[in-house]
């Protein structure tokens, strides 16, 4: 009776496994590869590697499940070069649905080009029925990729610009200073044809700067020294606009990206006197002389400004004035006005005038008589520079004592 028994149970397995292997045998012949999509992201990246994360992501198409396991997978360069071999863990892919694998991985260059990459992904794809029997097969896939995408996200450098004036002449103002330039980026990042145009309120151009060309390091700022000259006319606005113009990019592990930048930011304009720092003091004396005549005495005075700069000044609006003194009291008599005046550079420039003192205005019955104390002179003048609206004061005084004549 065990005997009949033992037989029946062979045969029962027997017929299964011929059954199940028919089926299994079957189900191999008609097993379809899932569907694959390996995608390649740069997580950083600077001048001597990469981290890259690999996913890849599997859709079971048969209506069975799926064994995965012994997964590798090669990244090859355009020339063939080995980059990269990873080992992932495989699993259980169940009927229609989809398994994600990832993978994060340092990839060092070694000059190599990452433009196109080959990704070849092999392993060993089963069935399994009942935990029993078991069907495997490799299988490898070869999908070309680009990475170039990543250099289309490259910020560009942030630039700050410190400067200052001096030395004034008559062609304009020297700008000197620094311009600090800091890269945003994970990589290396270049700067180069860079020109400053400094304009007015009305946009016009009257000043220009120039910056060298710079490599900035990731996550690092770089100062570079600038100069450059701007036109008198400069000065007579309140506010400057320096534009920055220029290409940054990237050259690395075989990807190129430049793009063009621009950045305005704003100068500020000092006070002549500020900015006229070399300009040594001006000295400046009053000569008179006196002639009599039948409306009265003239009054020829001279200005004489002693200039020890190494530019030519412009003294506008001289005003020569003549007051009769009474005591306290100060009278006006009259006055001259000289437009305009050269003072040229390291000379003595004398700027004359005459003013008509009439006897009426001179000889009035004031304070203790006819005769004042005495006559004050005071001369005013702007001085600048030709073309140029700001101005510093300069004035003078002289007085002459008449008590001997009373």
């Amino acid at each position: 009776m065990k005997k009949i028994i033992l037989a029946s149970i062979i045969i029962i397995l027997t017929v299964l496994y011929g059954t199940v292997g028919a089926v299994l045998f079957f189900n191999i012949e008609v097993l379809k590869a899932p569907e694959t999509a390996i995608t390649l992201d740069i997580l950083e990246i600077n001048a001597e590697q990469a981290i890259i994360q690999t996913t890849i992501n599997m859709t079971n198409p048969n209506p069975f499940e799926l064994v995965t396991k012994d997964f590798e997978l090669i990244l090859l360069t355009e020339t063939g070069t080995e980059i990269s071999r990873l080992i992932l863990e495989g699993g259980d892919i169940q009927s229609q649905k989809t398994k994600t694998f990832t993978k994060i991985t340092p990839i060092n260059f070694h000059g190599a080009s990452l433009k196109i990459l080959t990704a070849k992904l092999s392993g060993t794809l089963g069935v399994s029925f009942f935990g029993i029997i078991q069907k495997t097969i490799p299988f490898t896939i070869t999908i070309k990729t680009s990475i170039g995408q990543i250099i289309e996200d490259i910020a560009p450098p942030i630039i700050s610009v410190f400067v200052n004036m001096s030395d004034i002449s008559q062609e304009g103002a020297k700008i000197t200073g620094l311009f600090d330039i800091y890269n945003p980026n994970s990589f290396e990042m270049y700067a180069k044809n860079m020109t400053v145009n400094i304009k007015n309120e009305t946009g016009k151009i009257v000043g220009t700067m120039t910056v060298d060309d710079a490599v900035i390091m990731e996550k690092q700022s770089q100062k570079l020294n600038v100069k450059g000259m701007v036109q008198l006319i400069a000065l007579n606005s309140e506010i400057l606009t320096m534009s920055v113009s220029g290409t940054a990019g990237i050259k690395i592990a075989g990807l190129d990206k430049s793009f063009a930048f621009s950045v305005d930011s704003q100068l500020h304009i000092p006070n002549v006197k500020d900015i006229f720092p070399s300009i040594s003091p001006t000295l400046a004396v009053i000569k008179a002389d006196m002639k009599a005549t039948l409306r009265g005495f003239i009054s020829y005075m001279t200005l004489e400004i002693q200039n020890p700069n190494p530019l030519a000044l412009t003294a506008r609006d001289v005003t020569f004035s003549i007051y009769r003194v009474d005591g306290d009291k100060q009278t006006f008599i009259g006055d001259c006005v000289v437009a305009e005046a050269t003072v040229a550079a390291k000379a003595t420039t004398n700027i004359d005038a005459q003013v008509t003192l009439p006897y009426l205005k001179l000889f009035t019955p004031k304070g203790k008589g006819f005769i004042p104390d005495g006559l004050l002179v005071i001369v005013q003048t702007n001085v600048t520079l030709s073309g140029l609206d700001q101005y510093y004061w300069i004035g003078v005084s002289g007085y002459q004592d008449l008590h001997a004549f009373r």
